[in-house]
């Protein structure tokens, strides 16, 4: 079985061969000259947290610590049967400049945007990319906005998969922070999935991103599982 796979979208969006590592059977070294006699650029490698050896490793192999992924979860006991105020959903069939603008504050501390090899402008381009996809339905079952005086101020993307709820994509203008807007986003997303009677909500965040982390302990999610996430560069 290969060791990994090769990620079609991802090669097409960067415009070089992108792979992720998977079913691990080989030695660290053996992997990485495969993806390179394979002509890989970019390999992307999860492993446990904490893991010294491999941190050494990926520095004497041009490996970079991108994230320490980490996975919330949240058991939905009860939710309001309305939104919270201001919270509603965005029911227009194209992406407006705020939400593209909020798609960028979203990733800020996206592993696309902490490794300095992958240029600003495909960072911007991913996540603007996802909130249109997520407007279209393709991404997200849908987005809701949190709106002051007319004005977008907060968004969060939801969707439903395998009986589970999943937070997308979640941010506040950098300009309204602190009001807690993020704390009515995520009652929103809670309440938008207690009336799909659904019991267990998931959301993939930065383990350096302190701020969404605290956002989300504070609303009763608990850390489910973590990873350190790491992108080797091949043709070094």
């Amino acid at each position: 079985m290969m060791d990994f796979e090769i990620l079609e979208w991802d090669s097409s969006f960067f415009g070089y061969p992108v792979a992720t590592i998977i079913n691990m059977q080989s030695k660290w070294v053996d992997v990485l000259d495969v993806l390179k006699k394979n002509g890989v650029y970019l390999a992307y490698w999860q492993v446990k947290p904490g893991c010294d050896k491999f941190s050494t490793f990926a520095k004497n192999n041009n490996g970079l610590f991108v994230d320490k992924k980490t996975t919330y979860s949240n058991s939905i006991l009860n939710y309001e049967l309305s939104m919270p105020e201001h919270v509603e959903i965005y029911e227009e069939e194209s992406t407006n400049s705020e939400l593209l603008d909020f798609s960028v504050q979203c990733g800020m501390y996206s592993r696309f945007k902490v490794d300095q090899n992958i240029n600003n402008e495909k960072f911007e381009g991913l996540y603007r990319l996802w909130m249109e996809t997520s407007v279209a339905k393709r991404m997200a079952d849908d987005v809701l906005v949190y709106r002051l005086n007319n004005r977008i101020v907060g968004v969060v993307t939801v969707y439903v998969k395998a009986a589970t709820g999943y937070i997308g994509l979640i941010g506040v203008d950098e300009q309204f922070r602190g009001r807690g807007i993020g704390k009515g986003l995520i009652k929103a997303a809670k309440t938008y999935f207690g009336k799909k009677r659904i019991k267990q909500i998931d959301v993939i965040t930065q383990g350096l991103n302190i701020s969404a982390c605290t956002l989300y302990e504070h609303a009763d999610f608990s850390i489910k599982e973590q990873a350190d996430f790491y992108h080797f560069w091949l043709t070094r």
